[in-house]
C-alpha cells in the first residue's frame, strides 16, 4: 500500500480524470481531489502540477501531467494490481497503442461534442459538473458560463 498521499487535480466530468480516479481506487490509494474551475488549469496547472491540462498530480513534490504518466507512476507506487500487462505479454503493445489512440485521437471527439452543447446551452455546464466541490458558489459561476463555454471551444479547436 502506498504511504504517499497524492493530490489529484481534475476538471469535473473529464474522462481522463475519471480514469485516474478509477486507477487510484483499484489500487486502494488514498488521495486528495482538487476540483478546478473550467479553464483555471491554464493558470493553476503550471504552478501546482506542471502542466496546463488535466489530470495533474503531485506526489511527494513530484509533478505529473496526463493520465498515462500518472498511471505509470501509480504502478511504481503500488505495483498490485498492475494497470498494464507485463512488458513480455503480447497484449502489452496493444494496450499501449489503445491508450495512445484514446488520448491522441478519440479524446478530441467528446471535447467537440461538449463544446457544441455548451455553446448552445451554457447552463448545462452546471449539471455536467455534478457533485464537484468548486471554490466558488454556483450562483457566482452561472453568469460566467457563456463566456467559459466560448473560451473552452476556442482552446479545444487546437486539440
Amino acid at each position: 500500500m502506498a504511504t504517499i498521499r497524492p493530490r489529484l487535480y481534475v476538471l469535473p466530468g473529464s474522462h481522463p480524470c475519471a480514469a485516474v480516479e478509477a486507477a487510484l481506487k483499484l489500487k486502494s490509494i488514498d488521495y486528495d481531489r482538487v476540483d478546478l474551475l473550467p479553464m483555471s488549469q491554464m493558470l493553476i496547472g503550471p504552478l501546482r502540477y506542471g502542466g496546463t491540462t488535466v489530470p495533474g498530480m503531485r506526489v511527494d513534490g513530484e509533478r505529473l501531467v496526463g493520465s498515462r504518466a500518472i498511471m505509470r507512476r501509480l504502478d511504481e507506487i503500488e505495483p498490485e494490481p498492475q494497470l498494464l500487462p507485463p512488458p513480455g505479454d503480447p497484449a502489452y503493445a496493444r494496450v499501449l497503442e489503445a491508450e495512445r489512440w484514446g488520448d491522441e485521437v478519440l479524446q478530441s471527439v467528446p471535447r467537440r461534442i461538449l463544446d457544441v452543447g455548451f455553446l448552445r446551452r451554457p447552463d448545462t455546464m452546471e449539471s455536467y459538473a455534478g457533485d464537484a466541490k468548486l471554490p466558488l458558489p454556483r450562483s457566482l459561476l452561472r453568469p460566467a458560463l457563456p463566456l467559459t463555454a466560448r473560451m473552452m471551444a476556442i482552446k479545444n479547436q487546437g486539440q
